[in-house]
């Protein structure tokens, strides 16, 4: 069981991998967190995304916290992620970074 304090702190260190100085003023949502079956969905928003230009701006704006303790990660970007979580689930699909 991953609790919404473990998923937040899972996604604050995947930020910081990913975006580095940018992360500094990340913002997790905590109403954003969600949970299914096999994972959490963090939610988060860039502080510095003041911008018209969606080339700009994160193309993913969720991380996944799976529960089985695979590393947090964000979802790959050529599913959506129902789809993607239904794949991992039913044996099609491994998480992303998963060995």
């Amino acid at each position: 069981m991953v609790s919404k304090e473990d998923a937040n702190r899972a996604a604050e260190q995947v930020l910081a991998e990913v975006y580095g100085d940018d992360a500094v003023g990340a913002t997790i949502v905590i109403e954003g967190i969600g949970e299914v079956p096999n994972a959490c969905i963090v939610a988060f928003d860039l502080a510095d995304n003041n911008t018209d230009d969606p080339t700009q701006l994160p193309m993913v704006r969720n991380i996944i916290v799976p529960k089985d303790g695979t590393p947090a990660h964000l979802p790959p970007t050529a599913l959506p992620i129902p789809k993607y979580l239904s794949m991992v689930e039913s044996g099609e699909w491994n998480w992303v970074g998963a060995p």
